[in-house]
């Protein structure tokens, strides 16, 4: 871990501007996030209300969805990577050992962004762990002509609908951002 003298903002070329620029790029991770968490919701409204016909057209939605936060994600790291990098800093220094370092007006904006950030990536992880249960349970139930966890609502022999449920359930499965998750410290 990065001692907690990462930067001396006046260190960095342009000190508040890069600072406001990782601001705007954590609004937009943030935007990515919450799109990822409605996707995810999405495809737990499907599940539990047994219209597995949308399951497919849900989680590619949701494959979007993730790819543009990968995408973005990628832009952040880039980002705190040249900051630290233009102050000399350890390049894996957290956002919390970056907030104390900001100018003015931009520590009270980046701990708020820790904030929303950490509990909008606890939501997904909450999200995803559930559809990972129910679709295990669907697949389950569509695999095993004996399991009673709940009444049919699709044919065994559906193979539109198991492959759906493969392929929802590897999407739920990649979902972790680990890197995210040690940036926010």
């Amino acid at each position: 871990m990065a001692d907690a003298r990462v930067v001396a903002t006046s260190d960095v070329p342009g000190g508040g501007l890069a600072f406001a620029d990782l601001a705007a790029l954590l609004w937009t991770l943030r935007d990515s996030l919450e799109m990822v968490l409605f996707k995810l919701s999405e495809v737990r409204l499907i599940l539990t209300g047994g219209s597995t016909r949308w399951l497919g057209r849900a989680d590619a939605e949701l494959r979007v969805a993730l790819e543009d936060m990968r995408a973005v994600e990628l832009l952040r790291a880039a980002e705190v990577g040249q900051l630290l990098s233009a102050a000399g800093g350890p390049p894996d220094a957290t956002l919390a050992q970056l907030v104390p370092t900001a100018p003015e007006p931009w520590p009270a904006l980046l701990a708020e962004h820790r904030v929303a950030l950490s509990r909008l990536l606890t939501e997904i992880e909450l999200v995803a762990e559930e559809n990972r249960r129910l679709l295990t349970a669907g697949l389950d139930e569509r695999t095993d002509p004996y399991t009673i966890r709940r009444p049919r609502r699709s044919s065994v022999a559906d193979p539109t609908a198991l492959a759906g449920f493969q392929a929802a359930l590897a999407t739920a499965s990649g979902i972790a951002q680990l890197s995210l998750r040690d940036f926010l410290g």
